[in-house]
């Protein structure tokens, strides 16, 4: 069960654009570095550095998602490939 803190972020999180799914990577991230989820330790950061942070998260995931994929065919050079996809 969530907190009112808790909600109150995630409430202030959507409602810049952050999606569901980031929101509770970012909580779990929060969780696991022991740092309170709540709108006042959000405060110390701008809605442009959260933005860009999420925006970070989605492109290492793409990168890995590739990368997972491009493994199992032979003989790709899976870096180079990418590198090429990722800069479209």
């Amino acid at each position: 069960m969530l907190s009112i803190e808790e909600t109150k972020l995630i409430d202030w999180l959507k409602s810049i654009g952050i999606s569901t799914m980031y929101i509770y990577k970012i909580k779990e991230i929060f969780n696991e570095e022991g740092i309170k989820f709540c709108r006042k330790t959000m405060n110390c950061f701008t809605t442009e550095d959260i933005k860009k942070y999420v925006e970070q998260m989605k492109i290492t995931e793409e990168k890995q998602f590739l990368t997972d994929l491009l493994e199992d065919c032979p003989g790709v050079d899976v870096s180079a490939a990418v590198s090429e996809l990722m800069n479209r």
